[in-house]
């Protein structure tokens, strides 16, 4: 339940986008994060940065349902079927977590494709670095490098 306490607690003021760290949350993440290789070219931007465009660029381009694959909520398909979770991971074929499917808010009407057809990219298990920037540049978006200058 949204209390006072808990609306200042969880407050988005101040930051710049709405999906941005705040500092607590970075506290967080950031220990979860692998640190910057001695050799190399250096990051061009703060870690922390890249983060907060990942989260504004998955916010912005995909729909997020947060699924226990044993549960019972109820949970919509784009078709308009009530599903329980359970039932929802096995019309989608998701045998484990975590797996995070992505699916685009821009599709045209995707009640008319297969369960698996809606999908834009999957993601199962925690894949390597190299492999969940992959993800993005072969299926999401054309991610390129920032430039500066």
């Amino acid at each position: 339940m949204w209390t006072p306490a808990t609306r200042r607690q969880h407050s988005r003021a101040g930051l710049r986008y709405e999906t941005d760290l705040t500092d607590a949350e970075w506290r967080l993440v950031e220990p979860l994060l692998p640190a910057p290789k001695a050799t190399g070219r250096p990051l061009s931007w703060p870690l922390r940065e890249i983060v907060n465009a990942i989260f504004y660029v998955m916010r912005d381009n995909f729909a997020i349902l947060h699924l226990n694959i044993l549960g019972a909520r109820e949970v919509t398909d784009f078709n308009g079927t009530k599903l329980s979770e359970k039932l929802f991971a096995a019309r989608y074929g998701i045998i484990g977590t975590p797996a995070i499917q992505f699916f685009s808010p821009n599709a045209a009407d995707p009640r008319h494709r297969l369960p698996r057809d809606r999908e834009v990219a999957r993601m199962e298990a925690l894949p390597e670095p190299q492999e969940f920037l992959a993800i993005f540049r072969n299926n999401l978006l054309p991610i390129e490098a920032p430039s500066n200058g």
